[in-house]
């Protein structure tokens, strides 16, 4: 028996799918056969005598098919099986097919009939098609497989064609076995229900997991919006692996800027050689920053008289912008900014004011660097 893939290739999505993706697996197309004797060595005529012949035509598809001509006789029943060297598993498969055609000279009443055998000869499934050898055009003849039971060893597929009344000819081709593809699934969970990091403080971790084992390594990116790092970056499951979540530490960027609390958004994307979990995602994780940096208001120590000028000493934090502001009337001021906005130094600095009297009220501002 030769086995053969014909995989139908679609775009793997991480959402909710019209219908299963299904691989069908060719179990014959009758290419493999360089003659008739070839063929009857797979395909044997086991009970009414058929004549089973290698064609060129009619095909489905491909250069070659099989025939199976039936003859009335006392026993109106024609079989041919094709058994195999070791029982086959189609536990997981959901249909079993071929593609056939009749003549139009054939006996309209002659059915054509599919089944699954197990070792001891009894029916595990079949399928049958009324009527079918008088069918002219290619049809598809097959055996819903949910809800059956002892699939898990297939020993034998057998072809049966009724011919009531005259001899009929049926011609086969592409015996396929479709098998539900498992979607892949990612999902990104984070541990407390949230995540929620502070700028040199604390951190937090999600986990990343995969819902079916990968044929090949699958490489998981983060990819975030703002201010945030996360590790491994990226982090990479295998198969070996797969069923332990992938843990990517979240950490927030320590900077000296007063930015208050940030919404960052993080999501997970991978690449594989399965292409079962290439190009998946997950949905967006919203990740809360908070700052370790924050406003100081600047306090002036006492003035001292420095020649035509006021001194006052100011202790400066490098994130913020300073400025020294006076009024004539502290009861109904207008500040009137006498130096800056400069930068802060994060060290105490001396800011000095001209002399005037008719200021009565001195006062320093602050704001955030830009």
């Amino acid at each position: 028996m030769n086995w053969r893939f014909r995989i139908s290739f679609c775009a793997v999505m991480w959402c909710a799918l019209a219908a299963p993706l299904v691989v069908a697996d060719t179990v014959d197309d009758f290419e493999s056969y360089g003659n008739t004797a070839d063929l009857q060595a797979t395909w044997v005529a086991a009970l009414g005598d058929p004549d089973v012949e290698l064609v060129t035509g009619p095909v489905d598809s491909g250069n070659q098919a099989m025939r199976v001509k039936a003859t009335y006789s006392a026993f109106p029943i024609a079989i041919v099986t094709n058994g195999f060297a070791t029982p086959v598993d189609w536990s997981s498969a959901s249909e079993v097919s071929i593609r056939f055609r009749g003549t139009a000279n054939s006996d309209p009443s002659a059915d054509v009939l599919i089944q699954l055998l197990a070792s001891n000869g009894s029916p595990i499934a079949s399928g049958t098609n009324v009527g079918g050898a008088a069918q002219t055009s290619w049809s598809t003849l097959s055996i819903p497989l949910a809800g059956q039971t002892n699939l898990d060893a297939v020993a034998t597929i057998q072809l049966v064609i009724f011919p009531y009344s005259t001899s009929v000819d049926v011609y086969f081709d592409n015996l396929e076995v479709s098998i539900p593809m498992v979607s892949g699934a990612i999902t990104a969970t984070e541990p407390g229900g949230s995540t929620i990091v502070t700028e040199g403080i604390t951190n937090e971790t999600v986990s990343v997991s995969l819902s079916t084992t990968p044929s090949a390594n699958v490489t998981v990116t983060p990819s975030f919006t703002g201010e945030i790092n996360v590790t491994p970056n990226p982090g990479i499951i295998t198969p070996a692996g797969w069923a332990s979540s992938l843990v990517f530490q979240v950490t927030a960027l320590d900077d000296d800027k007063i930015e208050g609390t940030e919404s960052v958004n993080l999501l997970f994307s991978t690449t594989s050689g399965d292409s079962t979990y290439d190009g998946l995602a997950t949905s967006n994780i919203v990740v809360t920053v908070n700052d370790n940096d924050f406003m100081v208001t600047p306090e002036l120590e006492s003035p001292v008289i420095v020649g035509p000028n006021i001194r006052f000493s100011v202790d400066t934090r490098d994130n913020q912008l300073y400025s020294i502001e006076t009024t004539d009337d502290p009861g109904n001021p207008t500040w009137t900014i006498q130096a800056g906005p400069f930068p802060g130094f994060g060290a105490t600095i001396d800011l000095f004011v001209p002399l005037d009297r008719t200021t009565t009220a001195v006062r320093m501002t602050s704001d955030p660097l830009p």
